[in-house]
C-alpha cells in the first residue's frame, strides 16, 4: 500500500472515483482507489455501501454542485444524514 505523499493525486484519484460512481454507477474505480491506498473496503450490503458513497459525495466540496445535490436527495428521501457542510440544496 502506497503512503499518502501526495494529496492532490490521492484528491485526485478519489474525486474521479466518485465522479465514476455518480455518473455510471461504475465501482471499479472506486473498489481500486480503496484497494490502491489500503482502505476498507465498500459494505457488502448493497443499500449500505449506495449510502456511504452517497455521503462522500455530499462531503467532497471539488465536485460539481449538481452532483453533491443529487446525492444529498437520495440521502434525505431515505432519512440518511448527508456529511455536507450544509452548502449543497436539496
Amino acid at each position: 500500500m502506497p503512503a499518502i505523499n501526495d494529496i492532490e493525486e490521492y484528491n485526485n484519484s478519489f474525486d474521479a472515483a466518485l465522479l465514476a460512481w455518480a455518473k455510471e454507477r461504475d465501482t471499479r474505480p472506486l473498489v481500486g482507489h480503496l484497494i490502491k491506498y489500503g482502505l476498507p473496503a465498500l459494505p457488502s450490503d448493497r443499500l449500505t455501501a449506495e449510502g456511504a458513497v452517497m455521503k462522500m459525495i455530499t462531503a467532497r466540496t471539488a465536485l460539481p454542485m449538481d452532483v453533491r445535490s443529487k446525492a444529498k436527495a437520495w440521502l434525505v428521501a431515505r432519512h440518511l444524514q448527508p456529511m455536507d457542510d450544509g452548502d449543497v440544496p436539496v
